[in-house]
């Protein structure tokens, strides 16, 4: 059995932060994301980066697990565990906001895409 690399976990979880930072930029969604909420984003503390990160960490560390355990070992069964992980967890609980709490399903949209797509590559690097 191989064991969890954590140097390949840190740059998933590099890769992952840059993709969330870029998502909610100027240059990607962050007017559509303030359009929805109907308020102005500030610039975040120095802090918000170091905790996102911590979080993203713990996110990719227990991918990788999910990965030895399972004997994920191909790109693209990388990709397919992401996605499940996303279907089976994440969409599911914010979907869940969307319907309890009445949540926006535009903000929905958004907020998983977002999801979807860095646990997809996050099991590709973590895989490959």
């Amino acid at each position: 059995m191989k064991n969890v690399d954590l140097l390949t976990v840190f740059f998933a979880s590099a890769i992952y932060m840059v993709l969330y930072i870029l998502w909610y930029s100027n240059a990607l969604f962050g007017k559509v994301y303030e359009k929805i909420l109907k308020t102005t984003k500030k610039k975040p503390p120095f802090y918000h980066y170091f905790l996102l990160f911590i979080f993203v960490f713990v996110i990719s560390y227990v991918m990788a697990l999910f990965e030895v355990l399972m004997g994920v070992t191909t790109f693209f069964d990388g990709i397919f565990l992401g996605f499940l992980i996303w279907l089976g967890l994440v969409a599911t609980h914010s979907l869940f906001l969307v319907v309890s709490f009445k949540r926006s399903f535009k903000l929905f949209c958004l907020d998983n895409l977002l999801y979807l797509l860095a646990l997809m590559i996050v099991g590709a690097i973590l895989a490959g």
